[in-house]
């Protein structure tokens, strides 16, 4: 009898569709080409975007102003080539031996090296001045007004009456300022700690001295319209101790304002002066003020040209401090103890009565 095979002498079975193995999966067909895919870069920083507007607005300002530096200062180059042109036509002069640039970013500056001015002839005065050094100024914001600078060592020629002084001039500080008003030319000096020293030696200091001067655009049309206005102030003028004075050294105050009214024009000669006076031009003085030790005389007035061009004018005036004066000039011998306190009591009668704590004033 023969037995059945055994498992391990059948042959393998095939396993059941279900539990095959897939195959594996073919590759896919190439994507259709849709061109280049475009390229969006992350967002900026808030911060970086206002950092870089900010530099851009600093780049263009700093070529603005550095244009505007060298805009203005090429003007004013211009114009003090067109000054010196115009003052060798007439027979003056402005000169300097070197002329160079200054005042980078806000105020373009030309420095004149050894400057010397001289006005041609028939310009009031006649004057010259040089100096060691000028500087010549404007601010890009205030474009209008040019403001010169003379401090130090400086000769001033003046001629009054016809006479030449020689001044040597050294000062603190000294400036000087051009511009313009509403129909007006207008120009400043200012000069602090000044001494003036005449060819004998004689020296006289001021503390501090200003002039303001003013100028119509177009001549006057009637003897009421200004042509020219002045303002002259000094301070603590202590003068050389050859010409002392019974009443002290010291002129501690002095102003002078004037108003030229009618049609004056610039040339200042007797033929101008001429036609002033037959338009009826005048000279108001609304102040005049001096303080010389004891003494304060305040007074104002009107002046005028007569028929022989000779001044005639009106006026009043305010003086204070007449008694101790009058005491000073009879201590040092200028004056008789009698005839001083004589001169007193007469100018008490005409006194008006002082009001409480002030001195007698004469009107």
């Amino acid at each position: 009898m023969s037995l059945p095979p055994t498992s391990s002498s059948q042959p393998p079975s095939s396993p059941p569709s279900s539990s095959r193995v897939p195959s594996p999966i073919p590759h896919a067909a190439a994507p259709e080409d849709l061109g280049p895919i475009p390229y969006f870069p992350p967002p900026r920083k808030p911060g970086r975007t206002i950092a870089a507007a900010f530099g851009a607005v600093a780049v263009l300002a700093a070529l603005a102003i550095a244009g505007g530096w060298w805009f203005v200062g090429n003007r004013l180059d211009d114009e003090i080539d067109s000054l010196a042109a115009r003052l060798a036509r007439e027979g003056g002069k402005l000169e300097a031996t070197q002329r160079t640039r200054a005042g980078f970013p806000f105020h373009p500056t030309v420095v004149l090296a050894k400057p010397a001015v001289v006005l041609p002839p028939g310009a009031p005065g006649p004057w010259s001045w040089s100096g060691e050094k000028a500087t010549v100024a404007v601010s890009l914001f205030a474009p209008n007004t040019i403001e010169i600078s003379f401090p130090g060592s400086g000769q001033l020629t003046v001629a009054p009456l016809g006479q030449s002084l020689d001044l040597a001039i050294d000062s603190e500080s000294a400036t000087a300022r051009l511009g313009t008003a509403p129909g007006r030319e207008t120009a400043s000096l200012r000069l602090a700690h000044v001494s003036v020293a005449v060819p004998q030696g004689t020296v006289t200091d001021i503390a501090a001295l200003s002039l303001d001067v003013s100028r119509a655009g177009a001549l006057p049309a009637d003897k009421h319209a200004q042509a020219y206005g002045a303002l002259l102030q000094l301070t603590g003028v202590t003068l050389p101790q050859d010409l002392a004075t019974p009443l002290g050294r010291t002129l501690d105050q002095f102003a002078l304002e004037a108003h030229v009214l009618g049609p004056l024009a610039d040339s200042f000669d007797d033929g101008a002066f001429r036609r002033w006076r037959d338009s009826g031009g005048t000279v108001e003085m609304p102040r005049l003020l001096a303080r010389f030790g004891p003494l304060a005389v305040a007074a104002e007035g009107t002046l005028a040209l007569d028929a022989e061009m000779q001044p005639m004018g009106a006026g009043t005036g305010h003086i204070q401090g007449f008694a101790p004066a009058l005491d000073a000039l009879a201590a040092s011998q200028a004056m008789k103890l009698n005839d001083a306190n004589a001169a007193k009591s007469f100018l008490n009668l005409l006194a008006r009565p002082p009001a409480i704590g002030a001195e007698p004033e004469i009107t």
